[in-house]
């Protein structure tokens, strides 16, 4: 590309990173931007409160302004974290959490506003919920959320980061109310996210990746440099 890479960041809270009473900038796509640095890649926020996977709800994420702007960005990666809020619903309406994220991701990478070829998308499994926050509660997250989105990745062979592995019982990673993530939490968040982007380990030399990050994957092209 001869130009930097777009990187759009989807999803609740988590991604807003604006709740929980953290400082502004301590959102993970703030610090993602600070890790890949602003020569080679330009990374945007479209978290909101609240939103789900779920279609068909008051807060469900395909209604949003946030998912339309996150679409004519065009970006060339795609971040998508979403879970949380649909645990919530899960009793009543999780049963369409498969295929409505599977039309959320269709309408990412089939987007109008499509003006690249390709584009990477990235799923997280969302963090541990330290304390039960109303009805979002950490056991329908690891018995019903998770297994639904790793199977949901699994079969539409995208890439996944596991957020949730890299929190549970990290308790310094949170703000008082035990849901949102404080600047610590949302560091490592970002970390892993940095991590994913620049080697997925898969064979194929992706968008985000470089002989420098990922000569397992890129060697085909280092070959050609030297």
């Amino acid at each position: 590309l001869d130009r930097p890479i777009r990187v759009g960041c989807a999803g609740d809270s988590l991604t807003l990173g604006e709740s929980g009473g953290v400082s502004p900038g301590d959102d993970y796509p703030t610090q993602l931007q600070q890790l890949l640095g602003n020569e080679n890649f330009v990374v945007h926020n479209y978290g909101l409160r609240s939103v789900t996977a779920i279609r068909g709800l008051q807060d469900s994420y395909d209604r949003t302004r946030e998912f339309q702007n996150s679409l004519e960005f065009d970006g060339d990666i795609y971040l998508l974290m979403l879970g949380t809020n649909d645990a919530k619903f899960w009793s009543t309406d999780g049963r369409w959490f498969p295929s409505d994220m599977e039309s959320l991701v269709e309408e990412v990478t089939s987007s109008s506003y499509r003006r690249q070829p390709r584009q990477r998308v990235i799923m997280a499994i969302p963090p541990w919920v330290k304390s039960d926050w109303g009805c979002i509660k950490n056991d329908i997250l690891v018995r019903s959320v998770q297994p639904a989105i790793k199977e949901f990745a699994k079969i539409q062979q995208l890439q996944l980061v596991d957020m949730y592995d890299i929190t549970v019982n990290e308790n310094d990673f949170f703000t008082g109310d035990g849901l949102h993530l404080n600047a610590k939490g949302y560091s490592v968040l970002a970390e892993a996210w940095k991590n994913a982007i620049r080697c997925n380990n898969n064979d194929i030399c992706e968008v985000g990746e470089d002989c420098e990050s990922c000569p397992q994957d890129c060697f085909v092209n280092c070959a050609r440099k030297l």
